[in-house]
């Protein structure tokens, strides 16, 4: 092979060689994430809908906040919302939680990091990774244990439960007590507030009045009519007096809110006092002796 063709048979290899490398550094280049020059800020959305399929709507969220999930096929609806102000990816998924409450669904855990959307009432039959999680304020469906120390929980079963909407669950346990409540997690935050103005000690005081000059009976017959709606069969409220009589001692056992024993103590001491008798102030004066008059 003569020089001259082994010098263009090299310089063909050489071009091509330089062609491949050019290329495979352009493509490298475009695969390359772009590196902006300023710090972006964080994006937003605003979202207002009219009627739009909420299946639309879930697609919209799962693409803003990179969630996936899994739609039951009973959910249908349409959805409106109306909103003047920019959400960051965290807001416009609490508000698809509210959407899906006013719609009669909630979001649980599907497993493999997704989400399940199901109607409400199957909801509370399902586990969530803010059970047990205390201080969240959320419109998820969560599951919380309530300790209750001086309170019946059967007691407070009976007065939450028109708190708690029907597809929630509450239920109360004697040993330990404690409250099961399964609701979103807004709303459980609300109730155990409730429940720790509501399960407080007993501040009665119990004091025992012994009487000197009174009858027991008498005196406990006295100040029921006294202060009725305090004292006696018909006296209820947060001021409720239980008076109890010991005969064998003659005294009064009274248990009573701090502020209201007091008052009742006083009244028995009071009326327990021995009665003076006011020295009489008549008095007998000597008849008068008619003059003797001298005999003729």
């Amino acid at each position: 092979m003569s020089n001259s063709s082994t010098i263009a048979s090299f310089a063909a290899s050489l071009s091509f060689s330089m062609r491949f490398v050019c290329t495979s550094l352009l493509l490298g280049m475009l695969m390359l994430p772009a590196m902006p020059l300023f710090a972006e800020e964080e994006e937003t959305w605003r979202i207002n809908l009219k009627n739009a399929d909420i299946r639309e709507f879930i697609t919209q969220v799962s693409a803003i906040t990179g969630k996936s999930f899994i739609v039951d096929p009973r959910v249908k609806g349409n959805v409106t919302i109306i909103s003047n102000s920019n959400m960051d990816a965290g807001d416009v998924y609490e508000l698809f939680q509210s959407v899906l409450r006013v719609h009669g669904y909630a979001s649980v855990d599907g497993g493999g990091g997704a989400e399940r959307i199901v109607q409400q009432v199957l909801a509370k039959q399902s586990g969530s990774d803010l059970d047990f999680v205390p201080g969240i304020e959320t419109e998820e469906l969560v599951t919380r244990v309530l300790p209750v120390v001086n309170t019946d929980p059967n007691e407070l079963v009976k007065i939450l439960r028109p708190l708690i909407p029907q597809y929630g669950h509450i239920a109360g346990i004697l040993k330990p007590n404690a409250l099961i409540i399964s609701d979103h997690a807004s709303n459980i935050e609300r109730l155990s507030e409730i429940v720790q103005r509501i399960d407080v000690s007993d501040t009665s005081t119990v004091k025992i009045v012994k009487l000197q000059e009174a009858w027991v009976e008498d005196m406990i017959a006295m100040l029921e009519r006294l202060a009725p709606e305090q004292i006696g069969q018909g006296a209820n409220g947060p001021n409720r007096v239980n008076i109890v009589a010991s005969e064998r001692t003659n005294s009064l056992v009274i248990k009573s809110p701090a502020r209201s024993t007091g008052s009742s103590n006083s009244s028995a001491n009071w009326t327990s006092r021995p009665i003076a008798l006011a020295p009489s102030r008549s008095s007998v004066s000597p008849t008068p002796t008619p003059p003797i008059s001298p005999r003729s």
